[in-house]
């Protein structure tokens, strides 16, 4: 999905080109998140995503991670995690992670999720 306007706080942002991160995020929430459909992967809502130690993660170990980025991942303490489909190609897609404090920015975010999903089925019905 695009969007013309991110958070107005100071929110962090990360870009992931293979799903992996964010499969692994949303794991780790048991279901305890919104989805909403994409085109090749969907779109997510999370309230109070958990910190954890990325360096721990299986499948993301590795001695290559930033100093800032494991800190930020074992310390974060932000309201909502907004995870986006980022379109590259008719072929592919990554996710943008939004990580955020701002309730009215996910709420507009999580409406226009709500509207697309609405005229999608409006669609399937003709």
């Amino acid at each position: 999905m695009s969007i013309s306007q991110y958070p107005n706080d100071n929110y962090y942002a990360i870009t992931c080109y293979k799903h992996t991160l964010a499969e692994i995020i949303l794991d780790a929430h048991n279901n305890d998140y919104e989805c909403y459909e994409g085109t090749l992967v969907d779109n997510y809502i999370m309230e109070y995503p958990n910190p954890f130690d990325i360096t721990q993660v299986r499948d993301l170990r590795s001695t290559d991670w930033d100093d800032e980025f494991v800190t930020f991942f074992k310390t974060q303490d932000y309201e909502y995690l907004v995870i986006l489909e980022r379109y590259e190609s008719q072929w592919s897609s990554s996710n943008e992670l939004i990580y955020t404090n701002d309730g009215e920015w996910v709420s507009s975010i999580e409406t226009t999720f709500q509207s697309i999903q609405e005229s999608t089925h409006e669609l399937q019905l003709v």
